[in-house]
């Protein structure tokens, strides 16, 4: 039986004693050129960056068939994945050693969907204020081909960081045994929509619950999976890995929005009738506490707070094993005869 790629030894470096003794742009200048070895995350889905200044940074995402939903296209919560990073960087750019931030909110608007031709993402972010406590960074999020997909905003916490003088450098990484997960060939499928136009939409959700539905690659690569269905809400669940962490000691906050994200967009489907698309708008995240990778499940459960004939606000929370509340989310999710 094949070990599942969030159960494989991880690879990358986080939480190293040796980077708070770096500044932000040297850490982002040695991943770059190679002297220290991506965190998890990048290993994972290929994320890394491409280009960083004072006040500005740049990371590149390749679109592959991992990243891919039930609908066959790249997941929208990339949008999050690859501009989370660069959106902390380009305020991270500016701070003194000793200082660190973290995401407190996150921001993405959909303004297109990926195109097969897409290839990669790539976020360039900005910083819009930098304060001595507080910070806003903007991203634009194009495709290889130079079209805007997605806006992004973010707010973030300064906090201070012990400093370990003594920590040598992590070694670069050496080639691994075997392909990085992002490398490898995807698995899972989408879903067939047209053999679904007359089942209505909760049906469609129980039957990913039961396995007569393909998971997409998206959940074969994180473990992403849907756990419940009720009239008025869906529940998804993502155990918290040490693949999803950003070189800190924490979860990648776009890494956690995949799972925000996959919640707030199906809780419109306990009420959809057979033959209506949906697609999310946008997403806003307020990271509440940091979450730890322990490997125990994170769960987001989702509901509609607001129904139109064209649209659906959706809002919900993610949780960690523990039962605190780590995430609280909100999308717009526009609805439509399939067809139009």
């Amino acid at each position: 039986m094949t070990t599942p790629i969030w159960q494989e030894p991880v690879r990358g470096v986080y939480a190293h004693p040796a980077l708070t003794r770096m500044s932000g742009v040297e850490q982002l200048r040695g991943f770059i050129d190679g002297r220290l070895p991506l965190p998890p995350i990048g290993y994972l889905t290929g994320l890394h960056p491409t280009d960083v200044g004072l006040t500005h940074a740049t990371f590149a995402l390749p679109l592959t068939r991992w990243l891919q939903d039930a609908t066959g296209l790249p997941m929208p919560a990339t949008a999050a994945l690859v501009s989370d990073g660069p959106l902390g960087s380009a305020f991270h750019s500016s701070l003194p050693i000793g200082k660190f931030c973290t995401t407190s909110e996150l921001s993405i608007s959909y303004l297109r969907p990926a195109a097969p031709d897409s290839q990669r993402l790539i976020a360039h972010a900005a910083v819009i204020k930098a304060g001595t406590s507080t910070g806003l960074t903007e991203a634009r999020i194009t495709d290889a081909a130079g079209r805007l997909l997605a806006h992004a905003t973010s707010r973030l916490v300064v906090q201070d960081l012990p400093i370990d003088h003594d920590a040598p450098l992590p070694d670069p990484a050496a080639p691994p045994p075997t392909p990085d997960p992002w490398q490898r060939e995807a698995l899972g499928e989408p879903v067939d929509w047209r053999s679904l136009a007359t089942v209505p939409g909760r049906e469609i959700f129980e039957r990913w619950l039961t396995g007569d539905l393909p998971r997409p690659p998206i959940c074969h690569l994180t473990g992403l999976r849907p756990a419940a269905c009720d009239d008025d809400s869906v529940t998804w669940t993502m155990p918290a890995t040490a693949w999803l962490c950003s070189p800190g000691p924490f979860l990648y906050g776009g890494a956690t929005a995949l799972i925000a994200d996959a919640a707030l967009t199906t809780a419109v489907m306990p009420s959809l009738p057979p033959g209506t698309a949906f697609r999310p708008l946008d997403l806003r995240l307020r990271f509440v506490r940091p979450i730890l990778p322990d490997g125990s499940d994170l769960t987001a459960v989702a509901s509609v707070a607001h129904r139109g004939r064209s649209l659906a606000i959706t809002r919900g929370e993610v949780r960690t094993a523990d039962g605190k509340v780590a995430i609280l989310a909100e999308s717009s999710v526009q609805l439509r005869p399939t067809g139009s």
